[in-house]
Order: C-alpha cells, then structure tokens, then sequence
C-alpha cells in the first residue's frame, strides 16, 4: 500500500500519535497496540505513518518568523548572481500576465448573469427517545452503542463527519464508543462536556447536575460553572472506577457504586434504605 506524502501528516493532530513516535512508553505502546487491534484495516497504514516519521527523525518544534526570514535571505543572496538578468524580463512578463488575467475577469463577470449557489447542508439530526418503563439500545454510524434508560433522550448526526462525534443527551444512558484516535466522542449534557476516544462509561443528567461513571478506558470532564453573571470552565480526568459529579455547587470526584451507579442498564432495580 502506497500513501501520498499528504496522508502522512493526518495523524498528527494526536498527541497520543506523536507521543508513540518520540518514546517508548508502555501505557502508549499499549494504547496504539490495542487500536489496531480494534481496527485491523487500518493497522498497516499507521505502522508505515510510524516508520516514515521515524525515518525522518521527527522532531516537535516550530521555526521562529525570524529564523525563516534568515533563511530565505540566505538563499536569496545564492542565487541572485546566477539569475540577475532575469530580473527584468520577470517583471516586465508579470506586468503583462497581470494585464491578461484581468481581462479575462473582466470578461468573466460581465459575460455571467446568474452563478448557481453551493450551499453545503449539515449532517441530518437523529433524535431517539426511550418512553417510560422502556429501555432503548441505538447503533451510530460509527459503530458505537448507547442504551438509553427510560425516559431519556438522545441527539446525534445521522453520519459522523469531520474530526468530531458529538451528542447530546436528557437523562440517562450507558455508552460503549468504538475507538477513533483522529475523531474524540463527545456527550453534550446541560453544561457538562465528556470527551472520550473510546471506552465504557454511563452518563445520568438531572436538572441541577450531571453525573459520568466510568467503567474502562479514560474520558475527560468539562464543566461550566454559572456564578452570578460570571461563568467559569472546569475540568477533570476520570479513571476506571470513578465517576464525576457536576452541578452549580459542587464538581468532584468520586468511587463508583456498581450497583447504585450501572445497575440499571442490567436490569437490576435498587431501592434506597430508609433510615
């Protein structure tokens, strides 16, 4: 399989991706290792994405403005000797382009009475709702699974597109996203954002707060908190086991009750104690 020198570089919007690339970290190793085994069509090309950037020996930095300036007043002092008596025959030939494309424009336009219009149309909207007493299981396009517990509702795209996969949810719902480095999964509730690359985790949104339990693989939390006139952006990282709490007064982190927290997507009815 061949690859273009432009397809090389699509993956280094992943941090995960360069990481791999400049070290040798287990928990990274082991990241990358488990992706191409959830997407074995995809495992050649990102292995020769690798090698060629480790061929290249490639290196996380940025040239200054000024740096690039030196450069090119370098190489502008080689060549003009070489190439001095060019100088008025290419500033005379672009006059002339000038003058020759402006024509053609002009023609262009006045030639033209109507343009038709390219208008781009968003991705339709899907909205699912799970009905009292009844609860709802629905595959997205990437292949992720949501199940809704009764009387939530969901919001998604009929297809993902771009570098985003975004939904909205009312409720509550269990998740299991499918893996996708270059495109991170993200549930929008009330004021809370959870952004996953791919995991297990269950969402319950009321109306003062949001709660997200995690079950495997790794999300981060973002929370915007309204004070008065004053809004403030919070954010958290959850690991297995734990679950984040959100809501006007309070955001924390907290142990996961299996029970209380996840037994409702099995079936499993818990009643509070009364004391």
């Amino acid at each position: 399989m061949s690859l273009h020198m432009k397809d090389h570089f699509k993956y280094l919007d992943s941090e995960f991706f360069k990481r791999w690339i400049e070290s040798d970290e287990p928990e990274i190793n082991d990241y990358w290792e488990t992706w191409m085994r959830e997407n074995p069509d995809k495992a050649e090309e990102l292995l020769q994405h690798k090698a060629f950037f480790k061929a290249i020996k490639f290196q996380k930095y940025a040239r200054s403005a000024s740096m690039v300036d030196d450069s090119w007043k370098r190489l502008h002092h080689k060549i003009a000797p070489k190439h001095r008596q060019w100088r008025t025959i290419y500033k005379y030939a672009a006059i002339l382009g000038f003058f020759i494309l402006t024509l053609f424009a002009v023609r262009y336009f006045v030639d033209t009475t109507e343009q038709p219009s390219i208008v781009e149309l968003p991705a339709r909207k899907i909205e699912k709702i799970a009905e009292k007493g009844v609860k709802l299981t629905v595959q997205l396009s990437d292949g992720s699974t949501i199940r809704l517990n009764s009387g939530s509702k969901i919001r998604y795209p009929e297809v993902f597109e771009g570098d985003l996969r975004e939904v909205e949810l009312q409720g509550e719902a269990y998740f299991e996203v499918t893996h996708d480095a270059m495109a991170p999964f993200v549930v929008k509730t009330n004021d809370t954002y959870t952004r996953v690359l791919g995991t297990r985790f269950a969402i319950r949104s009321d109306a003062d707060k949001v709660q997200v339990a995690l079950v495997s693989g790794k999300v981060e939390i973002l929370h915007r908190k309204q004070k008065g006139g004053d809004q403030t952006n919070q954010s958290m990282m959850l690991e297995p086991g734990f679950k984040a709490i959100c809501g006007d007064q309070l955001f924390e982190k907290q142990e996961i009750d299996e029970l209380h927290d996840l037994g409702w997507k099995d079936n499993i009815l818990v009643f509070p104690i009364a004391r």
